[in-house]
């Protein structure tokens, strides 16, 4: 299981309307996506783990756990950020996900 798309969820708004509602809506809006993100990746990963534990029973597939940093390096070798033009991006990415950790 290599983790590419775990899970992607997203509230689309117009920035006019949402910046039209009150403070204190847009605060209770922005909670609640973000609640709600929270408990859509709870749901994945117990469904994963389900479906991990069944697919062999079921197929008598074997699923052979990856190292991931293998496929991190092989992206940061073959220079794809750079070449999509989306290193600055992922850069902005990664900085959020250590300052949250």
């Amino acid at each position: 299981m290599t983790r590419h798309i775990e899970l992607i969820t997203a509230l689309v708004v117009s920035r006019d309307w949402f910046y039209s509602l009150p403070e204190e809506y847009q605060m209770v809006l922005k909670e609640e996506a973000r609640n709600s993100g929270h408990h859509a990746s709870e749901v994945l990963l117990q469904r994963i783990e389900e479906v991990k534990s069944a697919i062999p029973e079921e197929t008598g597939t074997q699923l052979i756990e990856v190292d991931e940093e293998v496929f991190k390096q092989s992206v940061s070798d073959y220079g794809y950020y750079e070449k999509m033009e989306l290193q600055e991006a992922y850069d902005a990415v990664q900085e959020a996900l250590s300052s949250t950790q």
